[in-house]
């Protein structure tokens, strides 16, 4: 459900599910793909363009894993078939089980633009490095120049139940990141984060990106924003959204 759109970057979509963000962590986690090469070369004289990820969905950094603060890497090799959808992956190798599989279980929810062999769409095999990196709390924290996770013991309220939708003070844009100026690409980043009862945006959560390169700007941008407190017969309560960060170079605030 839209709510806002701004200069074509940002729009408000469906609020948040069940406890997201409840719970407070103690670092944020972040599972970042590099960017997948074909498996085979091309035959002699044949023109290819890979496909090309036009939404990823970040892996679960494990658990078990996360509760210990074990980084690590996993590489998976999938198929891409000629309509740009995954049907098979298996890993290549990971520092550990729980990596590949989380790596694995989050390949078959990308999306690709179809790869072409002499001008017609083809099945490819990619090889998709990943990397699985604990980011302290304390970087967002840095960023943001506040604390930014919390632990939520009350009721949250899915955004799209309120009367009217959740509107920050200030229109707060993302700054196109630096390391793809002159790239010419565009794509989206999805964060879930709770508004608490001052109004505070807290718990951002990456729901879905299509370049891992958004995630920072994105994140770091919702929690720049601010609310008025929301109320429910008189009383401050925590609501629950999404926010859609659309990045464009053209569109960058930063000119």
């Amino acid at each position: 459900m839209s709510a806002w759109c701004l200069g074509g970057l940002v729009v408000m979509v469906a609020g948040l599910h069940g406890a997201e963000s409840k719970a407070a962590p103690a670092s944020a986690p972040q599972a970042t793909p590099a960017v997948p090469t074909a498996v085979a070369p091309a035959p002699s004289g044949q023109a290819i363009q890979p496909p090309r990820p036009v939404q990823l969905e970040e892996p679960e950094h494990p658990s078990s894993l996360l509760k210990i603060g074990v980084d690590g890497d996993a590489i998976i090799v999938c198929s891409v078939d000629e309509q740009g959808g995954v049907v098979d992956a298996k890993v290549k190798s990971s520092t550990l089980p729980e990596f590949g599989e989380s790596a694995r279980a989050a390949v078959f929810k990308w999306k690709f633009e179809p790869g072409l062999r002499d001008g017609r769409p083809a099945r490819f095999e990619l090889e998709m490095p990943f990397t699985f990196k604990i980011v302290p709390a304390g970087r967002l924290e840095e960023l943001a120049g506040r604390k930014v996770f919390e632990t939520i013991s009350t009721p949250i309220v899915p955004a799209e139940e309120l009367r009217d939708w959740p509107i920050p003070r200030e229109p707060t844009w993302p700054r196109y990141p630096e390391k793809l100026k002159g790239t010419g690409i565009e794509g989206k980043a999805v964060v879930a984060f709770v508004i608490d009862q001052e109004g505070r945006t807290v718990n951002p959560k990456l729901i879905k990106t299509t370049h891992a390169e958004f995630i920072l700007p994105a994140m770091v941008t919702v929690l720049r924003m601010n609310f008025a407190p929301v109320k429910v017969k008189n009383k401050p309560v925590c609501v629950g959204m999404r926010v859609q960060f659309n990045f464009s170079e053209k569109d960058d605030p930063a000119g």
